[in-house]
């Protein structure tokens, strides 16, 4: 059976039940997906038999609103049924979908008291989607217009969320998007409050790829602790996804080039 609620990003069902695998998704845990979309990964997560809750800033993918995506029928209106519970209710698990919300993940809904037994999320890239959260500026309450997301702030609210709302041995899986050439693993995000399990790779085309990071938490924070992610991970993902690989190559050599040429400099003038 197909699922008959797909969007442009969807996950492929395959991933997803990895995805709630490494999460050990079971009966009576909750799962929770803050990205949730048209809820693909929830609904494998509910196939292992997770109670699962989902978040989502765009209201469309909520309502049906969006266009569907099957390519012979990209013009055409969705069904008045065609939302995420109908397919929880096609695949006969309905009962494990506690629902989902309309929410900015930078600002999220949740009681602080509350603890999920799983996190397990693909973030927007900026790709296929664009990754937008309200702005909420300093003296200016009021504003709801939506701005740019980024990543390195996505993926720090990601894992600061995850240690407030993640039980202790609970789990955090999720997608990042990296660039192959100049991926380096001291770059991965950490947390004094998780351990790293695992850290997969799948190559997405001849310069990217994307990452399954799997983090547990091991204990509850004392004091400010906050996520540590550096930016070089992410600097211009999207202008880098769409750029050949040999102009990436000539601009890692120029780089290269002119710091031998600075260092050989300095040293003329050391020994001179």
């Amino acid at each position: 059976m197909k699922s008959m609620y797909l969007g442009n990003t969807t996950m492929d069902a395959t991933l997803s039940f990895v995805m709630a695998n490494m999460a050990q998704c079971q009966p009576n845990h909750i799962a929770l997906d803050p990205f949730c979309g048209t809820g693909g990964i929830l609904l494998a997560c509910a196939e292992y038999g997770s109670y699962v809750v989902g978040s989502e800033f765009d209201w469309r993918l909520l309502t049906a609103k969006a266009k569907p995506t099957k390519a012979n029928t990209k013009n055409l209106a969705r069904k008045p049924d065609e939302m995420m519970y109908k397919n929880f209710s096609d695949y006969g698990i309905l009962n494990r979908f506690l629902g989902v919300v309309g929410a900015d993940f930078a600002y999220p809904p949740w009681r602080p008291t509350f603890s999920f037994d799983a996190i397990i999320s693909d973030p927007p890239y900026g790709i296929r989607e664009s990754s937008q959260h309200k702005s909420r500026r300093q003296g200016d309450a009021t504003d709801t217009e939506p701005e740019k997301y980024d990543l390195t702030n996505i993926y720090v609210d990601l894992i600061n969320f995850a240690n407030i709302y993640l039980r202790i041995g609970g789990r955090l899986v999720f997608w990042m998007p990296t660039h192959i050439m100049t991926y380096d693993e001291s770059l991965l995000p950490t947390h004094p409050c998780f351990k790293l399990f695992s850290n997969d790779e799948q190559q997405l085309n001849h310069t990217t790829s994307r990452r399954l990071i799997t983090m547990i938490k091991v204990r509850e924070s004392t004091g400010d602790e906050k996520a540590t992610v550096n930016e070089k991970l992410f600097n211009n993902f999207r202008d880098l996804y769409f750029t050949p690989n040999t102009k990436i190559w000539e601009q890692l050599n120029s780089e290269n080039d002119t710091s031998n040429s600075s260092v050989v400099s300095k040293k003329r003038n050391h020994d001179e």
